[in-house]
């Protein structure tokens, strides 16, 4: 089994997969007539949505996305902000412009059109629009990477043992584990997976430190409380739980793609968002402020956040 290595950072791989699909959401922004609408003057995401026929909540992840890849502006934070063309997607990508040259880029750069096309289809919520699945492996092999950031972002020297909830937390405990020989976990998980995610912990050889059992409330009291963005859709519930487990001095650590509070600089973040639409998952994209106003909500004493790469942050909630 390969092991995570200390210091040795996915950063530089998640950028290249972000630059591809940077690539599928300009396409179908392009397909979806996105610059050549703002090329006819400002316009509010309401306006974009009726001219283009888009749906929310996926037409201000598609907008967003666009402004953080620089090829959008807006002026204003709020539900009435107005959008308008980058001096270069008015140049160029406006298809009414003398030298636009949207029309020949997936040519040009041999784009994936399908998949642009489908994402366009899926914002616009046509019936027929297909869908591309994400793979289970896929999505255990991105909790593992979260576990080996985990490991080199936060202080976690002391930490001795972390109640992980859903079986998206299980390779994230698997790859803490293997990398803090100190570290002792539990995973809650449904009780139709319990027996495969412990087959899962004794093919890893970590039976010793890290055991299973079926989700149940209340929650086992811990010291720290590891939740991912594909856990059980129990809303502040969950929260709540936590807090419950959690001993004065206990730590949430809530991992999402968490957005900036104005949803300027989140491309990163909104391209898994746009993805995850994509493969017919029921998205709600957040920011730090909205998690934060939750853990207090919930109980909890005070929060920060620290980033984990590849549009990953962690929330850390504090009892």
């Amino acid at each position: 089994m390969t092991q995570p290595v200390v210091g040795l950072s996915p950063e530089r791989l998640l950028r290249s997969g972000h630059g591809l699909w940077s690539a599928h959401v300009l396409q179908a922004a392009l397909g979806l007539g996105v610059f050549t609408e703002l090329g006819r003057g400002p316009r509010t995401r309401a306006q974009l949505q009726r001219s283009l026929r888009l749906r929310e909540p996926g037409a201000a992840d598609l907008l967003d996305t666009l402004l953080g890849l620089g090829w959008l502006e807006r002026e204003g934070d709020d539900d009435g902000a107005v959008y308008v063309n980058s001096r270069e997607a008015g140049h160029y990508l406006d298809a009414r412009s003398a030298a636009a040259v949207g029309r020949w880029l997936p040519a040009a750069f041999a784009l994936a059109t399908p998949v642009a096309e489908s994402l366009a289809a899926v914002l616009r919520g046509d019936a027929a629009a297909p869908l591309l699945p994400l793979a289970d492996d896929t999505l255990q092999a991105w909790a593992a990477l979260v576990g080996a950031a985990l490991a080199q972002r936060l202080p976690l020297a002391q930490v001795h043992g972390v109640l992980g909830i859903g079986g998206g937390a299980v390779p994230t405990l698997c790859a803490l584990a293997a990398v803090r020989p100190h570290l002792h976990a539990l995973a809650l998980v449904a009780p139709q997976d319990l027996a495969a995610v412990r087959d899962e912990i004794g093919a890893r050889v970590l039976a010793a430190r890290l055991r299973a059992q079926a989700q149940r409330l209340p929650w086992p009291r811990a010291d720290h409380v590891l939740v991912h963005r594909w856990w059980p859709d129990q809303g502040d519930d969950q929260l709540a739980a936590a807090r419950e487990a959690l001993g004065e001095g206990g730590r949430l650590l809530w991992i999402d793609h968490w957005l900036d509070d104005a949803r300027r600089d989140s491309a990163a973040a909104l391209m898994v968002v746009l993805r995850r639409r994509l493969a017919g998952h029921a998205v709600h994209a957040d920011t730090v402020r909205a998690a934060r106003d939750r853990c207090l909500a919930a109980g909890f004493a005070r929060t920060d956040v620290a980033p984990l790469g590849g549009g990953l942050a962690v929330v850390q909630a504090f009892a």
